[in-house]
């Protein structure tokens, strides 16, 4: 069984430690500390059993609920931990009267990329609305970031 918990500041080693594992851009310790410690931001962990298996990090905005990441490790992909991360973040878009969850994703993550984030978005009701024009500075360079919605269930 998936079971989502509340980090806080001292899941810091755990976050940075999936983070890097889930992302080919980590965030830095500042900004990881930001989220924990100083921001609106929550940031729930997913869990089988004792091990932490994911992580998603969530912030209300305009309406909506932006989900900033969301990583699981490969090898517990397709075991339902990413949808369980997004059942939080609807629940606590909910809790917060957002109208609508929303994602960027950038575009060297959507097209060709072994992780087939759009598709995985798509299947879970998300719909593409549009680019956001060199959004993104990675690996030294721009990346446009494409904009997925879904509607709060």
């Amino acid at each position: 069984m998936i079971k989502v918990v509340t980090a806080t500041a001292k899941d810091l080693p755990t976050l940075q430690d999936l983070d890097l594992k889930t992302y080919h851009y980590p965030l830095s310790d500042k900004g990881w500390k930001y989220a924990l410690i100083d921001s609106p931001c929550k940031v729930g962990m997913a869990q089988i059993g004792t091990t932490y298996v994911g992580f998603a990090l969530f912030e209300q905005a305009d309406g909506a609920l932006d989900i900033h990441r969301l990583g699981v490790l490969s090898k517990f992909r397709g075991l339902g931990a990413g949808k369980t991360l997004l059942q939080t973040a609807n629940a606590l878009a909910r809790d917060l009267h957002s109208l609508k969850l929303r994602v960027i994703v950038p575009s060297c993550h959507c097209e060709n990329d072994k992780d087939n984030v759009s598709n995985w978005l798509k299947g879970q009701g998300f719909r593409a609305k549009g680019v956001k024009t060199d959004f993104f500075k990675m690996y030294g360079d721009l990346y446009d970031g494409y904009l997925f919605e879904r509607g709060v269930k």
